[in-house]
């Protein structure tokens, strides 16, 4: 065992067994710790009655993860149905909503990074081949797939050059790169990145986040209640994924722009969050969804969704997107969800991170703004709004695709072997 292995063993060792301590004060920690002492259960059950088939196992940190997985694993099962799908999450986000998923034959909880739970899992699980979603870089978990010969691949991957690959002191972290037999990335300035500390086994794809917005669009249902509170020809401002620094602007704006229906769907629902964005509005024309029923009335211009998992539908209704979590230090939340709808789209400042945020920019269809004043100018704006909402559309269009390309290539390299 390397030097560098060993004291990675040694201090992921150290953390991984403070956090049951941590979990006494964090529900969501809490969450994915109880749920990991089922992972290895779990995988003996499933592989007991379904000893002999094959299997593709996924592997996303949360649920923004596996929705770029949908669109691969809906291949898989098109092309071949009796293919069994496995999806470990690291995250309760996405392990939880995905529990009862039809598509999914097995989903668990990655375990914490451990050489001897890793040999255990991979061994009895078996599968054909192991699909890693955007990151994740667990050494024992991609060592136990080499160490078996598994074929293992990176998808939707972007990179970045302030990244510890790129590090002089980054060469555990280039190992791990190494182990993949192909790595996908989104962009060009990725595979150079990439190329540039001789990890050569990559290629173009995009990002298949895109097919599985335009496939979402493809498979939307209108809202009942939205569509009937909405008055014909209204124009409506969709804010997703708000925090509280997204709430300050948009109350403000809210007040200069009296035209307009709000639907507001803030990141947490928790009571604090919940307050924060109600605090920003006139009461009196505010709805939350879980009280839709009680409160019909149509003067109500603001709707605020106090539940998770609507957001991506909601957008359809949209004229204007604010896109939330720019004045953060996580950043925007995913816009893809929104582009696809051709809508006009504003974030804040904090978008560096995300790579088709800077693709719209750069061509003038996102807006990236800072201050109330510049973000309803730009909305009474009209002919701009359909200008960037062209430049939007195009840019979905000649992204899309990128499923195809990963899975012609992995399956003709699988057939070559």
């Amino acid at each position: 065992m390397g030097l560098h292995v060993l004291i990675y063993k040694i201090l992921s060792s150290i953390v991984f067994k403070t956090l049951p301590i941590l979990g006494r004060w964090n529900p969501k920690l809490k969450k994915g710790i109880n749920g990991r002492k089922e992972t290895l259960s779990k995988i003996i059950s499933f592989r007991n009655d379904f000893p002999n088939e094959d299997l593709i196992w996924f592997h996303c940190a949360s649920l923004g993860e596996f929705e770029q997985a949908v669109p691969l694993i809906n291949k898989y099962k098109n092309t071949s149905p009796d293919i069994k799908i496995a999806v470990s999450f690291y995250s309760p986000s996405g392990y939880e909503p995905n529990q009862d998923n039809t598509l999914l034959d097995l989903v668990f909880y990655l375990p914490f990074d451990n050489s001897k739970e890793f040999k255990k899992i991979t061994t009895t699980l078996k599968p054909s081949k192991v699909i890693v979603v955007k990151y994740e870089f667990w050494y024992f978990f991609l060592k136990s797939i080499v160490s078996n010969k598994i074929p293992l691949y990176l998808i939707s991957a972007y990179f970045l050059p302030h990244q510890v690959f790129f590090k002089k002191w980054g060469g555990f972290h280039r190992t791990m790169l190494s182990f993949f037999d192909h790595i996908f990335v989104q962009d060009e300035s990725s595979l150079k990145l990439l190329e540039s500390i001789q990890i050569n086994q990559v290629s173009i794809s995009g990002d298949t986040r895109i097919d599985r917005a335009v496939l979402t669009k493809k498979e939307m249902k209108p809202i009942p209640y939205i569509e009937n509170w909405l008055p014909e020809n209204s124009q409506v401002i969709v804010a997703g994924s708000t925090w509280k620094e997204d709430i300050d602007l948009l109350s403000k704006a809210y007040c200069q722009l009296p035209g307009f229906y709000w639907i507001i769907a803030p990141h947490n629902i928790d009571e604090v969050s919940l307050n924060t964005t109600l605090k920003g509005f006139p009461q009196d024309k505010v709805v939350l969804w879980s009280e839709r029923a009680l409160k019909q009335d149509n003067e109500k211009r603001i709707l605020v969704i106090d539940t998770m998992g609507m957001l991506k539908q909601i957008y359809q209704y949209a004229n204007i997107v604010w896109i939330g979590g720019g004045f953060n230090r996580s950043g925007i939340h995913n816009l893809i969800e929104a582009a696809v709808f051709e809508n006009s789209i504003y974030i804040g400042p904090n978008y560096e991170r995300f790579k088709e945020a800077k693709d719209l920019i750069a061509l003038n269809g996102v807006k990236s703004v800072s201050g109330v004043d510049e973000f309803t100018a730009l909305i009474k704006d009209v002919e701009g709004q359909v200008l960037s909402q062209q430049v939007i559309q195009n840019y979905v269009e000649k992204q899309a695709g990128a499923t195809q390309l990963i899975w012609d290539f992995i399956e003709n390299r699988q057939l070559k072997n």
